[in-house]
């Protein structure tokens, strides 16, 4: 139990740190930014892409490129010019199909939010489906996530990670917004589902039976849904990619 306890504690601990949504570093000092003469601004697309390119990155956290860059006069700091700015929306992440059946084969769910204050809101769920336009809806229970629930109502983010029993294997999906649905009918057959291939797997780490019965007690007229669309996918299985985005 107490190495249960302290497995969950570390990956709500994480949870909390990733639903603050704080930048990754702030930029203290820039230069060369401004292009003198031209009036056009330099910058690094990568800072806005996530991919970081293999090239040396000095302290600003800005890459120096040779003299051929584009957007910069000559006698500034140089740099690879943005890309242009554009109104339209950046494309949805697409979840692996791998990820999908993880998400739907007896994980662990947990979900967190965040309060009016910051401070992190944390909830279990019960299973989760997926639908064919990638609309995550993960089933839980309402009497016992009564402030995760206020939380989302209020229009907080979210962000739901899913555990393998077995391995720890895990991923995260964020979303700005999450919307609250009713449980129905054709939702408890699958929760049947999952929750078996959950409570197997509790028993193979080392749970008893009546334990892990006891861990995946839920009742069908408690259940709610809420309903999210990835913006941001992770993998969170413990070790040195742990946090990792998975790129678009």
């Amino acid at each position: 139990n107490l190495l249960s306890l302290g497995i969950l504690g570390e990956y709500v601990g994480r949870i909390a740190q990733e639903v603050r949504n704080r930048p990754l570093f702030i930029v203290r000092e820039t230069l060369g930014i401004e292009a003198r003469r031209s009036g056009r601004r330099c910058g690094a697309p990568w800072l806005r892409s996530g991919s970081m390119p293999d090239a040396a990155v000095v302290a600003t956290g800005y890459m120096r490129s040779g003299p051929e860059a584009s957007g910069c006069q000559d006698g500034d700091v140089r740099m690879t010019a943005a890309p242009p700015e554009s109104d339209a929306p950046e494309p949805r992440p697409v979840v692996p199909p791998a990820l999908v059946a993880f998400a739907q084969s007896g994980c662990g769910v947990a979900i967190a939010s965040s309060g009016a204050d910051g401070a992190p809101i944390l909830g279990l769920g019960v299973g989760c489906r997926i639908s064919a336009a990638g609309v995550f809806r993960i089933l839980l229970g309402e009497t016992a996530n009564p402030a995760l629930l206020s939380a989302l109502a209020d229009g907080r983010p979210v962000a739901v990670t899913f555990t393998a029993t077995r391995n720890h294997d895990s991923f995260q999906v964020k979303a700005a917004l999450a919307e609250i649905r009713p449980a129905s009918p054709d939702d408890l057959p699958e929760m049947d589902r999952q929750n078996a291939l959950f409570r197997d797997g509790l028993v193979e780490i080392g749970y008893s039976p009546v334990q892990a019965v006891g861990y995946c007690v839920w009742q069908s007229d408690d259940l709610v849904a809420i309903e999210l669309v990835p913006e941001r996918v992770f993998t969170q299985s413990p070790g040195p990619g742990a946090g990792t985005e998975i790129a678009r």
